[in-house]
């Protein structure tokens, strides 16, 4: 085994618990915060598809930081990798959702837990898939991997408090989106 796909495989496997963990206590936190503002930026403020999406998000995001400081060093591609992943396992949370809940006709919270799960795994093995290919790193793909990391960030942070009204952001338990900001 080569050791960029050792590295590789310790890069994935850390992802994935640290992803799988974060993102479990992120669906959590706002309401053991008593619903603070500043843990709404991070956390599931409700039950949408849209904040259960950010529960892969901001771990995978804090991940990326990190890793830049870490792997990019020895592996180019990283940032590049890792956003490709973290767009892919992102659309599969709303796909899978509303293919299953459309089926069935109801949402059942073992399928919703499954999908967290297979969306990190999607993220991981798409990132780690794409390293292992070894293609040229850009400075450009670098540049617009961060680009596209900061628009989902700002979408994350913007639509926790003006969600547009449409099912992908609608709370499946009380009806309502988003929160309200109160200044």
């Amino acid at each position: 085994m080569t050791a960029l796909r050792k590295r590789t495989n310790r890069i994935t496997a850390a992802g994935i618990i640290f992803t799988l963990a974060a993102g479990t206590l992120l669906h959590f936190v706002y309401e053991w915060t008593g619903n603070n503002i500043a843990a709404a930026l991070i956390s599931a403020v409700n039950e949408s598809i849209w904040e259960h999406i950010k529960l892969l998000y901001v771990p995978v995001i804090l991940f990326i930081i990190t890793g830049s400081f870490t792997f990019a060093k020895k592996i180019k591609t990283f940032i590049p990798a890792m956003t490709l992943g973290l767009y892919a396992g992102a659309a599969f949370i709303p796909t899978a959702y509303y293919t299953y809940s459309g089926i069935l006709g109801m949402r059942h919270i073992a399928a919703d837990i499954s999908i967290f799960i297979i969306s990190v795994l999607i993220t991981f093995f798409t990132a780690r898939h794409r390293i292992l290919k070894q293609e040229p790193a850009s400075q450009k793909g670098t540049i617009v991997s961060i680009a596209m990391l900061a628009l989902i960030t700002a979408a994350i942070v913007y639509f926790t408090f003006d969600p547009p009204h449409i099912p992908l952001f609608k709370d499946y338990v009380t009806g309502d989106y988003g929160i309200p900001f109160n200044g």
